[in-house]
């Protein structure tokens, strides 16, 4: 009645959520059947231990949302979990609390040559693409008036590359190509114009080593030289860093007998076979 409104020390739900109670944190609240006046009348109780659906998070472990999932649980509203890139192949989950979405980059240092636009995709510098701006970005490299181009050498940054481009199957011109620009490797003063040159390696200082035919040759500065060999015939491969030490195949005849290849030392005027 209205004195008595309830049995002393009954319980029953209240505050409670229809379609979410029992799915995930979701849970009525319960009230216990309380005396008052001095055991002449009953009344309920406060209400505790209810939780209700609130907002996804897609960070979370727990079903927040009552859904019956959790929230982390990867899908079309959570394409990822931020607090792991294991869901974006190399890029970066960006949360919005009860959404995330693989993008590009975050901040500029997710991006290894270049910046991170508002729209969270990698704007490359010059001469670099990729989603992270990772890689150099294919740029033909040689004489447009020859058939082919070939790189014989790069350096370690890819920043420098030699070589030479050929026509009909023999080398023509040998160059040089720094960042985009290119520059010709100048042939050997006094052999035939006809005979072509191939640039093979470069050091640190720019120093490049080939040969122009049959003749082993330095370039540095735009100037051509031939390196010291007796018998002067052969060909540069290759160059230390440091610009003190060359490979350089030495051709002897007849022509089936196979080159030897020595290792000459820079200022000392020695080869090692």
């Amino acid at each position: 009645d209205a004195v008595c409104v309830c049995t002393l020390s009954a319980k029953q739900a209240c505050q409670t959520h229809p379609g979410f109670d029992g799915k995930g944190v979701c849970n009525a609240g319960n009230q216990t059947c309380n005396a008052t006046n001095n055991g002449s009348a009953t009344t309920w109780g406060d209400c505790v231990g209810s939780v209700g659906p609130s907002a996804r998070s897609c960070a979370s472990a727990a079903d927040n949302d009552c859904s019956g999932t959790v929230d982390n649980a990867i899908d079309g509203v959570c394409q990822c979990n931020p607090t792991s890139t294991a869901n974006c192949a190399g890029g970066k989950c960006k949360s919005s609390g009860s959404a995330t979405q693989c993008v590009a980059c975050l901040v500029n240092a997710d991006c290894n040559n270049g910046t991170c636009n508002a729209a969270n995709v990698c704007v490359c510098t010059a001469g670099y693409t990729g989603s992270h701006c990772e890689f150099l970005a294919f740029r033909g490299i040689g004489v447009g008036t020859d058939s082919a181009s070939f790189i014989s050498n790069v350096s370690h940054d890819g920043s420098v590359a030699v070589g030479h481009t050929q026509v009909s199957s023999i080398p023509t011109h040998a160059f040089r190509w720094v960042n985009g620009t290119l520059s010709s490797v100048p042939a050997l003063a006094g052999i035939p114009v006809s005979v072509g040159c191939d640039a093979r390696a470069m050091d640190s200082t720019g120093n490049i080593v080939g040969y122009c035919e049959s003749f082993p040759i330095q370039s540095l500065n735009g100037v051509t030289t031939l390196m010291s060999l007796t018998p002067s015939t052969g060909g540069a491969r290759d160059i230390s860093k440091d610009g003190k030490r060359f490979l350089v195949n030495r051709y002897v005849s007849p022509e089936h007998v196979p080159p030897l290849t020595i290792l000459l030392h820079a200022g000392e005027g020695s080869a090692t076979p």
